[in-house]
């Protein structure tokens, strides 16, 4: 419910889907992926990067989270560690 309230940008709806269903399952990386990308939407980059950190600790492959790192790396200001994320 969280990722449907996401895209149709009902941010701060979003965010308490996602919390309520990482309370469930603390270890889901989709989850935490995807509140990540809403804290980013939102602007609150340091929160976007530590669901978005811990989520690749989980999923390390996944491409759209790696992505989304590189993007909250860059608005926190440091562009070569976001270019270095995307090597």
């Amino acid at each position: 419910m969280g990722e449907a309230y996401r895209r149709a940008a009902h941010l701060r709806r979003a965010l308490g889907s996602l919390s309520h269903a990482l309370r469930l399952k603390p270890e889901d990386a989709a989850s935490l992926a995807s509140r990540g990308a809403t804290y980013a939407q939102l602007g609150e980059f340091q929160s976007a990067a530590a669901d978005v950190d811990q989520a690749i600790r989980l999923d390390p492959i996944n491409a759209q989270t790696q992505n989304n790192r590189a993007y909250i790396t860059l608005n926190l200001g440091q562009p070569q560690q976001a270019i270095n994320l995307l090597n």
